[in-house]
């Protein structure tokens, strides 16, 4: 019996508590490890063996976005470990609450344009300064500038 009632406490610690994966755009479908677990937003469980999973989203328009999270060791798992005899410490390790997964906008199905990045054009009215005239151009290096003298023989 006690084994048994064991057990049922790992499985059930195991389960609770989930992660959220979130997209910017809420028609993106969500596959996690190749599985359609949503969209929009999805719920995974949290906790479970040490492992790696892959993340994907497609929204409607083709951007796509690729994210992978990690079990890690927490303090949860070191105190389910110290309750449940230390099967926690291999069962029990956890992913990150949320997961955002950010779609690539630079190709979309608009004829495969390229965007245009705001932050790396120039405002508008923006010109760039003039080259400096000559004779504002610094002396050579070694001092010898020509005199108007040298430049009549």
């Amino acid at each position: 019996m006690k084994p048994l009632v064991f057990f049922l406490l790992v499985a059930l610690a195991s389960a609770c508590g989930t992660t959220n994966i979130i997209t910017p755009d809420r028609q993106a479908r969500i596959f996690v490890d190749g599985e359609l677990v949503g969209r929009g937003q999805a719920e995974v469980r949290k906790r479970g063996f040490p492992n790696s999973a892959t993340i994907v989203a497609k929204s409607p328009d083709g951007r796509t976005g690729r994210q992978t999270m990690s079990r890690r060791f927490t303090f949860t798992t070191f105190a389910m470990g110290m309750y449940t005899y230390l099967t926690c410490m291999i069962a029990c390790w956890e992913y990150p609450d949320t997961v955002f997964v950010y779609l690539d906008d630079e190709f979309a199905n608009e004829g495969h344009r390229r965007k245009v990045d705001p932050w790396t054009v120039p405002p508008p009215g923006w010109a760039a300064l003039p080259a400096p005239s000559e004779q504002h151009a610094p002396a050579e290096a070694d001092g010898a500038a020509e005199s108007p003298e040298s430049e009549r023989r």
